[in-house]
């Protein structure tokens, strides 16, 4: 299955249920400290190949990659009970995780989505990896701020998201950008597993639309739930309320 795995880097700080995060795109472990989750959970923070602690990381070659490489990491730490918490392109990692391994808990997709790209989103994402290649630092002062529903109420976490961006190696935001344009379509997964999926959606999140998603669970027994006031960056946009959420969903 896909290229050989290697572990990631990682944090590990909390005590009781163990919840582990998986950061999105262009991000790394330190978005979830806006949330605060280790006060009332064990912690495990992953770095993915490239951003944060792992950028000495070869870059993956597939979603399927990312999750084989999430697991060799979770075997090091020897879990075999707990959560996943997957923002955006984490969320894709956590979805082929629960295909491939199975959990023996909940997979909480945070503005993430199980469909696959369609032609012109495929097309978007080659050319945002031969820009990365070209000219990462203008890709990423682009990227960012169209992240956010009103990016003029954050300017401050908008800069700081930036300057961590950029030291993210080109080969791996490019690696990342095709591994998602060819990732495939999980909705057999969402079927399969509906009772272990929660689904947390911003209310006006231009990368994964709830109009969309609503389509698809409406059919389904999986939880979801609309952030109100909050595009992408829902975990910044509305703090208090994805915060919240979570606690009421793994209890």
């Amino acid at each position: 299955m896909g290229d050989t795995p290697f572990l990631l880097a990682y944090s590990d700080t909390g005590e009781g249920q163990t919840i582990v995060l998986i950061h999105g795109f262009l991000e790394s472990h330190t978005m979830w400290d806006f949330l605060d989750l280790e006060s009332n959970f064990r912690v495990v923070c992953i770095d993915l190949p490239g951003h944060g602690n792992s950028k000495k990381c070869p870059p993956i070659s597939s979603i399927e990659h990312t999750a084989q490489c999430l697991k060799m990491t979770l075997d090091h730490l020897n879990l075999s009970e707990f959560h996943i918490i997957g923002h955006s392109l984490g969320g894709y990692a956590g979805l082929s995780f629960l295909e491939q391994f199975g959990l023996n808990g909940i997979l909480i997709l945070l503005n993430s989505n199980h469909w696959q790209d369609d032609e012109k989103k495929q097309a978007d994402r080659l050319r945002v990896a031969n820009l990365a290649l070209k000219n990462k630092r203008l890709f990423i002062r682009e990227a960012i701020p169209g992240l956010f529903s009103y990016p003029e109420k954050f300017p401050e976490e908008i800069e700081k998201l930036k300057q961590e961006a950029f030291e993210i190696p080109a080969a791996h935001i490019a690696a990342f950008s095709v591994a998602m344009r060819n990732r495939k379509n999980q909705l057999k997964t969402l079927k399969k597993h509906s009772k272990k999926i929660s689904i947390l959606q911003g209310e006006s999140d231009k990368l994964c639309p709830h109009e969309r998603m609503e389509i698809d669970v409406s059919r389904l027994m999986v939880d979801y739930t609309i952030i109100p006031n909050a595009g992408h960056m829902s975990f910044i946009e509305n703090t208090s309320f994805v915060r919240n959420s979570i606690f009421q969903l793994l209890g």
